[in-house]
């Protein structure tokens, strides 16, 4: 067997909301999902996982642009954070940080 293991596409667009979230170019978010626990556990990763590389976040990004697959993904993602009873319709929004 050569190469590479494939990326599971689940944690892709997953590691590609966190990258959104926390305005990280690709080779940034690589080194996090190596080096933070967070990362990995949010991921499902075992501590002792690779990661993956850099390029395979821009291939990524390259497949779910030209059919607007993106916005699939968020509606997707909305619809089913809705259905968890995470976001409600014209619901108020709470924050734990203090307002300076």
């Amino acid at each position: 067997m050569c190469g590479q293991p494939a990326a599971v596409p689940a944690r892709l667009a997953l590691a590609t909301l966190l990258q959104l979230a926390a305005g990280l170019s690709d080779r940034q978010v690589t080194e996090a999902i190596r080096n933070r626990i967070d990362w990995q556990y949010v991921l499902g990763l075992d501590l002792t996982h690779p990661g993956f590389h850099h390029t395979v976040l821009s291939e990524c990004h390259t497949r779910l642009v030209p059919g607007e697959a993106e916005q699939l993904l968020l509606d997707a993602l909305l619809t089913l954070a809705r259905a968890q009873g995470l976001l409600k319709a014209r619901g108020r929004q709470r924050t734990d940080s203090r307002h300076t």
